[in-house]
């Protein structure tokens, strides 16, 4: 029996004021002042051993966060300005927690899990909108920056989880002190620093009396400064192989044009075209260039009755950086496999989606809802790569929602989705006959030791719930009972 324990509770403390100032005039303006104090446990886990010996952890939760918002605006009868800004301090009292590693039989050693550091957060954004344009119109745009900074200790020491090669006996220290350098000098200290601009500007017109048009451009900047760290890898004896952080940053700017025009017996069709780029700081995905089609029709010509039809089409191109990819293969054998190898979340894909929505209301009383919708993606087709090649996903979902009279309303509701996943994967020939040309090259040709192999992985899922709501006081008092 244990002797003693601890709850997986936490409580949390909020406390604050928030002042805004109104007038009949054209100004405006709020302030407010805010802290939340949370204290307990919750569980986490962590990693002793590389990729394996997973253990479950008390963390210790004593976190205080205070928030100061302002904001001040200007409106007219056409026009409105606002000014916003938010201003946030997280302090965490616990660095850290140690723990007896469980993993080592003959030793007893104690590991040190970092908690979440102090921070700082900083925000800012200026946002407007100008109407009574020609062509009924309605601009509207904004700009903004945020900043997120926060400075962590580096442990020096780590415990020796190697069972073969690394340095030192397994469970003993490995001495990490002058092995950390920051930006090429030694260090025990690191220093985050991320900020994000953005920028966007829409407009919103009625040229026709049947035809509504929009445009848009958005631009996102992430901006890293954080400290480059760089260590020597305690798993490699040799230590001529040493690890950086990889400090990553992107640029992401899309633009688009929506229409949607009023046809005969209540019919509306639209359609849409958006072009998303995306230039990052990751070799294998340093551009992604996305080419989106969508389009529409809704019905509601019976009373009882509205259908919806959408059709989505995505065409991404990428670029990866090719010299990474043949450095990385020149040398270590599994290195040749970046050739290959492509991460489906960055890569060239082409993906189509269809979707139904059918409302169906045959009673005042009675609402009934139906839902469909089918996506397939494609990446990299027509070429042999490593790693996900195709996903096909179908959804249903349906839910109805009956009134008695003024008493109570019931609703039910059920859903069903199937997503099946494709990947090719390549058995290295470790054992095989040649070079790295041979033995790591998806298009050489199989054996027993190396050859293509391909996988699916299908996802079901399914939920299902009712709900009933009884008026107590009509407008005021509603008592809602789910399950699901």
């Amino acid at each position: 029996l244990w002797t003693n324990g601890f709850n997986y509770a936490m409580e949390s403390k909020n406390v604050g004021f928030d002042v805004r100032y109104t007038t009949d005039g054209p100004l405006f303006a709020n302030v407010g002042v805010s802290q939340k104090k949370e204290d307990g446990f919750k569980p986490t886990s962590t990693s002793l051993n590389q990729r394996t010996n997973f253990v479950e952890i008390p963390e210790p939760i004593d976190y205080k966060t205070t928030d100061l918002t302002a904001g001040v605006g200007l409106r007219g009868d056409h026009f409105m300005v606002t000014v916003d800004g938010t201003y946030s301090e997280f302090k965490n009292a616990i660095e850290s927690v140690r723990f007896q590693n469980p993993f080592l039989a003959t030793t007893q050693r104690l590991e040190t899990f970092s908690l979440p550091p102090d921070n700082k957060y900083l925000k800012g954004q200026v946002k407007g909108r100008w109407s009574d344009l020609p062509f009924d119109s309605t601009l509207t745009g904004g700009v903004g920056y945020s900043k997120l900074t926060n400075t962590v200790k580096i442990p020096t020491t780590i415990t020796n989880n190697f069972t073969s090669g690394g340095t030192g006996t397994q469970g003993g220290e490995i001495d990490l002190s002058n092995k950390i350098w920051k930006n090429g000098a030694v260090t025990d200290e690191f220093e985050g620093d991320v900020s994000y601009g953005d920028a966007n500007i829409g407009l919103a017109s009625h040229p026709l009396h049947d035809l509504d048009t929009k445009l848009y451009v958005k631009y996102l900047r992430k901006w890293n400064n954080s400290s480059e760290i760089t260590f020597d890898d305690p798993a490699d004896p040799t230590e001529e192989h040493p690890v950086t952080n990889h400090i990553f940053a992107y640029y992401k700017s899309n633009a688009g044009a929506d229409a949607s025009y009023k046809l005969p017996w209540q019919t509306k069709v639209g359609g849409g075209y958006e072009y998303h780029n995306v230039t990052r700081q990751r070799h294998d995905a340093e551009e992604t260039k996305d080419n989106i089609l969508r389009a529409s029709v809704r019905n509601s010509f019976l009373d009882f009755l509205t259908a919806t039809v959408k059709y989505e089409k995505v065409d991404r191109k990428s670029k990866r950086n090719e010299e990474w990819a043949l450095a990385e293969g020149s040398g270590s054998g599994v290195g040749y496999l970046n050739r290959y190898w492509r991460n489906f979340d960055a890569t060239d894909k082409k993906q189509q989606k269809v979707s139904l929505g059918v409302n169906v209301t045959p009673l005042e009383e009675l609402d009934i809802n139906v839902q469909v919708e089918h996506k397939q993606a494609k990446y990299r087709e027509g070429e042999l790569i490593l790693g996900r090649t195709k996903d096909i996903s179908s959804d249903l979902y349906g839910d109805i929602r009956y009134q008695f009279r003024d008493l109570f309303t019931v609703s039910v509701f059920g859903e069903y989705g199937n997503t099946r996943y494709y990947s090719s994967q390549w058995k290295n020939g470790s054992g095989s006959p040649g070079g790295n040309t041979e033995r790591y090259n998806p298009s050489s040709a199989p054996d027993t030791a190396k050859y293509n192999w391909w996988s699916l992985t299908e996802d079901q899922r399914w939920g299902y719930g009712a709900g009933v709501e009884v008026p107590l006081l009509e407008k005021k008092l509603n008592v809602n009972l789910d399950w699901e």
